[in-house]
């Protein structure tokens, strides 16, 4: 590990293969600096642990997602120091630790994803396999006798043992887990108490050689280390991650620091004098004492945070979104109105569906497709199956013709109560795809007004439903959406 040349870097926590947002404004702004902004490198910066991390960054190329001056680095790759060729090293774990000979095999029942290995009646261990892939992804090992996991291996794409995380048998969490590299050494340890919520982080223990130890008290202080490592003096570090913050402040160089947001910073979304979110808050009061600059998405809220902070109107700048110039595919609009969204609680697409119960009452021959992937599909799923909209209501998954979409769709939807400017409402438009949208803050009451879409009250089924019927009735110009939104284009952006 050693401090990097570029002059340029973005922080965020993950990249993945199915991305939201605010990981594809991030790639698009990468894009539009190097590509059209004659930025020579940018890094990347991301500190979520991944362990097939490197097979996102070859989906990424295969997708045109990056190019040769956008740098990819994860604090845990970095760290590591080993990259080898092993694979499938679980298997010389295993015949290392267990006499296969003797032990029986099976699965709990014909179609289970588990075996279980038993010796002399008792478990041992079992091994789970992916359901898509059968790739192995993790061993349990047993306590003697019992079937209480004490240790779990965690095995990465290549079969290699990325990870062991230690159990408590008394209050049944893990408390200790190793990180391994690909040889097998130990680099790193993260060790837990019991809290509240299950679990708390107590420290993290790293060992950059064989003799040497480094503790962190917390994840700042780990984040921190890596940061003050990697990035160089007179840099320019872009914080796209509030809990990134306060790793960014501490970094004792001389670099210029920008905090981009991506959200609403209060806790109500629809409610600008309800309390501040506390990162948002925290950012706000460091950012008053502390050089940097802020960046919004929209005037209004760059205003609403200067009301409460003054002294932060000449350190907040306002950038939008871009998007770039959408491919043209020719196609005929069917009967579906759709919404593109990570599926999560805070998008509402269960309020989207309730509407559409009413809207399909009148409107029989028109059906719903919601692309997207998240913590919410099986609740989804059964509220769709509870109102009876199995033959028109349909979870589609992760889409990456996103144009085709929207240029074949009649409408598409959204009901989030906040955003901090809604970058697929911005994708429809920009492929004269209609918007029926909550009026929440700030993205959607910023881009749509009567000639693009409707705006309803958050919250308001009825007036959702109602807002779909009209626009299916009175179609708007889509040629005339599709042009007003040129002005997001990255090349006038640049």
């Amino acid at each position: 590990m050693r401090g990097n040349n570029n002059k340029i870097f973005f922080l965020t926590d993950w990249l993945d293969f199915q991305y939201g947002g605010r990981t594809k404004s991030i790639i698009r702004r990468a894009k539009l600096l190097t590509e059209l902004g004659g930025i020579p490198k940018i890094n990347i910066l991301t500190v979520h642990y991944d362990p097939d991390i490197e097979f996102v960054y070859k989906d990424f190329e295969k997708k045109n997602k990056r190019n040769e001056k956008m740098i990819y680095s994860n604090i845990y790759e970095d760290i590591k120091r080993s990259k080898g060729t092993v694979s499938n090293n679980y298997l010389k774990y295993l015949k290392k630790t267990f006499n296969l000979k003797k032990l029986h095999k099976f699965k709990g029942y014909s179609n289970s994803h588990v075996v279980y290995y038993y010796n002399e009646g008792r478990p041992i261990f079992n091994i789970s396999y992916d359901p898509k892939t059968q790739m192995v992804r993790q061993i349990d090992v047993f306590e003697q006798g019992r079937k209480d996991t004490v240790k779990r291996l965690l095995i990465d794409r290549k079969g290699n043992i990325h990870r062991i995380r230690y159990f408590s048998q008394d209050i049944k969490i893990s408390y200790v887990d190793t990180f391994l590299n690909d040889k097998g050494k130990v680099y790193l340890t993260k060790e837990y108490s019991p809290s509240i919520n299950g679990k708390k982080l107590d420290r993290i223990i790293y060992y950059p050689t064989a003799k040497k130890t480094i503790v962190f008290q917390n994840e700042t202080e780990f984040f921190f280390y890596w940061f003050n490592q990697i990035i160089n003096a007179n840099s320019i570090v872009v914080s796209d991650v509030r809990r990134l913050d306060p790793a960014l402040f501490k970094v004792d160089k001389p670099i210029k620091r920008i905090f981009q947001l991506h959200n609403y910073h209060y806790k109500d979304p629809l409610n600008v004098h309800s309390p501040l979110r506390t990162d948002y808050k925290a950012l706000f009061d460091e950012l008053k004492i502390k050089n940097g600059t802020m960046i919004t998405l929209t005037p209004r809220q760059k205003n609403d945070i200067c009301s409460l902070y003054p002294s932060l109107i000449d350190k907040t700048k306002i950038v939008p979104h871009s998007i770039s110039k959408p491919v043209e595919y020719h196609v005929d609009i069917k009967k579906r109105i759709v919404v593109v969204s990570r599926l999560a609680a805070v998008k509402r697409i269960d309020h989207v569906i309730q509407s559409f119960k009413l809207f399909h009452e009148k409107k029989s021959d028109i059906i719903l497709e919601v692309y997207g992937e998240g913590e919410a599909y099986d609740e989804l799923k059964h509220l769709i199956e509870h109102l009876e909209l199995d033959s028109c209501v349909f979870l589609k998954g992760y889409s990456n013709e996103v144009d085709k979409l929207y240029q074949s769709s009649l409408f598409s939807v959204s009901a989030s109560f906040g955003e901090g400017l809604g970058l697929s409402v911005m994708e429809s438009l920009n492929n004269g795809c209609p918007v029926v949208a909550y009026s929440s803050n700030y993205g959607p009451s910023d881009l749509i007004h009567k000639k693009n879409g409707k705006l309803v009250s958050p919250g308001n089924i009825e007036q959702l439903a109602d807002a779909m019927l009209r626009i299916t009735d009175h179609p708007l110009n889509r040629a005339e959406i599709s042009k007003a939104a040129e002005q997001y284009f990255m090349d006038e952006l640049a």
